[in-house]
């Protein structure tokens, strides 16, 4: 069992929000997810995470392929993706401002050939939050 997980527990969802497909969708979706990795022995462990910013037009590559967890902007944009890189990039749940080409005014999660790029379109600078299931 992995101990990576003890002390994590999901907030709530704010009433504000309570309404929300998407949001409460997510939500079951995360609460699974953190329930099933709480299952798999530390030496096994196929997550690679992290959390930066990218100014507007600015790119992030990475070489992993898997399951691609993503939120931005502090939970206002997300996205759950099966990424494979020199193949394509299939966005499996999303919020609205997400698509998996250059698009400008969008969260772009693109195959770029010898990578999987996340690129800011949105006209300002954002924080995003990323995790990959690998075996990579």
């Amino acid at each position: 069992m992995s101990s990576r997980f003890d002390g994590l527990v999901l907030p709530t969802i704010p009433l504000t929000m309570k309404d929300d497909p998407f949001i409460l969708d997510m939500h079951v979706f995360l609460q699974n997810l953190v329930r099933t990795l709480k299952t798999i022995p530390d030496a096994e462990f196929p997550i690679y995470h992290k959390v930066f910013g990218l100014a507007d037009d600015a790119t992030w590559d990475n070489v992993r392929n898997g399951i691609y967890v993503i939120t931005a902007d502090s939970g206002a944009g997300y996205a759950v993706a099966h990424c494979k890189y020199n193949s394509a990039v299939t966005l499996l749940h999303n919020s609205a401002n997400w698509v998996n080409t250059d698009t400008d005014t969008k969260y772009c999660l693109i195959d770029n050939t010898t990578s999987i790029r996340l690129k800011n379109r949105l006209g300002s600078a954002k924080e995003f939050a990323v995790m990959i299931i690998t075996i990579d």
